[in-house]
């Protein structure tokens, strides 16, 4: 498997899917191997590492993600040789790649050219969009399609705030580390990309006052063209394209990438540790669980917890991700809202005991976020933006309840109808459909794998 990211560093729905599934399909008597990029200023650039988790081997990759101009950002020659070099120790039968966000696709091309078989399965729309995967602009707007015009003045945007401040990071948090106490610099790791700004702000001076993070120059619409054709090429290679969501998969085949071998395919999942939620006498208890970020919408679950009465309203994800914006909001909520942290994505079956009706009020077009499975698994009902994947995994008024992304007024509403109608809340939590285990997943993977193999 071909990773960006894998369990322990990074925990979030991508690399906790592909680690169960890598997992499953080893009892399933296949012998799987992960190769993945580990971001760590605090090792060696290059260096290559050798270990497991949770019973999966796990090639990694470290990496400084240097941003050496923008084709650098897709291609990236030196993950694409570290690649090839894991393939040629462990030898594989078939690639399954999951993501190619600081893999790039240099590799991915050189293995095709020795008629390695290879499927994907695409988890955002990385693929279409270089600013993260999200279709989403800087000022929020979503995009509805990949123009290269626009692609061309959005990505510059996202580069120019970041490419000065991380490269000092990358230069001088392992030295803060390194003369620090052990609980400080143990801190300093943790947040050493938060660090990027102050770092910025201390070398001003040097540079007259200025911020040395230069403005980039906007890039010409051929440059999105030619990544776009880049991951078409390559993609276009795999013997078998998964979509989990009709949403991603119409937005694929809307740019090009249907050659046949495009197809949807929900996700599997474990459900063990998680039961229904038990429902008191108390006031209904609303759930925002995920990275507290724009994107995700939590700005809108704030204002709408404001306007609902005779309920309780918990926030469980690490605020620390996003400080500038989740500081506010914890500052004017006050005692609103419970805000729980950070929590073990394995033992998520005990935070969904903690409330009885889960809110994803994204901004962006989610594709297939593991919270919705995990809400079914805990039988109890959805509130979810109208947009992207969410309201094919969502029956507005059969097992959930929809609102359009944004508003929390009618976030508010949809929360009111549940304090003031208990039945409303049974009924949509007994509807909650059933989600496919993973040992089943598993073993039409491992079908694909197959099929790719006969050609």
């Amino acid at each position: 498997m071909v990773i960006h990211d894998f369990p322990p560093r990074i925990m979030a729905g991508t690399e906790i899917y592909a680690w169960r599934l890598a997992r499953q399909l080893m009892s399933l008597g296949h012998a799987v191997a992960v190769f993945c990029g580990e971001y760590d200023v605090f090792q060696p650039e290059g260096k290559a590492i050798l270990d497991s988790f949770g019973g999966v081997p796990v090639f990694r990759h470290v990496h400084h993600r240097r941003r050496d101009g923008f084709v650098s950002c897709w291609e990236n020659p030196a993950a694409g040789k570290a690649l090839r070099q894991t393939a040629a120790d462990f030898r594989p039968d078939i690639l399954h790649v999951h993501h190619t966000l600081d893999i790039g696709l240099s590799g991915l091309r050189a293995l095709q050219s020795e008629e390695t078989p290879m499927i994907a399965t695409l988890h955002d729309y990385f693929p279409l969009c270089p600013r993260g995967g999200q279709m989403m602009r800087a000022g929020g707007e979503l995009c509805q399609k990949a123009i290269s015009i626009i692609c061309a003045d959005c990505v510059p945007d996202q580069a120019a705030a970041s490419a000065w401040v991380e490269r000092q990071a990358l230069r001088w948090t392992p030295r803060l580390a390194a003369i620090a106490p052990p609980s400080a610099s143990q801190w300093v790791r943790a947040h050493r990309t938060d660090l990027a700004p102050l770092v910025d702000r201390l070398f001003m001076k040097s540079a007259g006052g200025k911020s040395r993070a230069a403005p980039i120059p906007p890039l010409p619409a051929s440059a999105i063209e030619t990544r776009l054709r880049a991951f078409r090429e390559v993609y276009g290679r795999m013997r078998r394209v998964i979509a989990p969501s009709r949403f991603l998969y119409e937005r694929m085949k809307d740019h090009g990438f249907d050659n046949g071998r495009l197809i949807i395919l929900p996700h599997g999942h474990d459900a063990s540790g998680f039961s229904p939620a038990p429902r008191g006498p108390g006031p209904v208890r609303f759930g925002f669980v995920g990275t507290p970020s724009f994107s995700k919408g939590l700005d809108v679950f704030c204002a709408a917890a404001s306007q609902v009465t005779g309920a309780e309203f918990l926030v469980f994800g690490d605020t620390g991700v996003f400080p500038a914006f989740t500081r506010p909001l914890m500052e004017r909520t006050g005692d609103r809202i419970q805000w729980r942290g950070p929590f073990d994505p394995m033992n998520a079956g005990a935070v969904y005991r903690e409330f009885d009706a889960l809110v994803i009020p994204s901004r962006w077009y989610e594709n297939a976020p593991l919270t919705i499975a995990e809400a079914r698994m805990a039988r109890m009902p959805v509130i979810a933006s109208r947009l992207g994947a969410l309201p094919e995994a969502v029956r507005d008024g059969v097992d959930g309840l929809l609102f359009n992304p944004g508003d929390a007024g009618l976030l508010a509403a949809c929360m009111r109808r549940l304090t003031e109608n208990p039945a409303l809340l049974r009924e949509l939590a007994g509807n909650a459909p059933a989600v496919q285990p993973i040992e089943e997943h598993a073993r039409t993977i491992g079908k694909l794998y197959r099929d790719a193999l006969d050609g």
